[in-house]
């Protein structure tokens, strides 16, 4: 319903610019981070990438959002591992077990 009345403002063309191209991390953090952003840009819909200019261009756009996809599930797959079932999970299964 609201959909009609989104427009990529200035700010938010900028947030995207800072959160995209400029934020600065150290070296080891930067290939997650670039797997993570590129998972919430693809997360989005194609109207929203549209909006917003996110769309790959070229290319070199092509293959990094062809191969953002497998990282970023391969990345989340090893998050949820390491991290193990959430506590509530924990406690919503114990109650159904009885």
């Amino acid at each position: 319903e609201v959909r009609g009345s989104l427009r990529a403002t200035p700010a938010a063309l900028d947030t995207v610019d800072f959160l995209l191209n400029r934020i600065e991390l150290p070296w080891h953090q930067r290939p997650v981070y670039a797997i993570a952003a590129r998972a919430a840009v693809d997360l989005l819909p194609v109207w929203a990438r549209d909006l917003l200019g996110l769309q790959p261009r070229g290319l070199r756009g092509q293959i990094s959002a062809a191969a953002g996809r497998p990282l970023a599930w391969g990345f989340t797959t090893a998050l949820r591992q390491a991290l193990g079932p959430p506590e509530i999970a924990i406690a919503a299964r114990a109650r159904a077990l009885g």
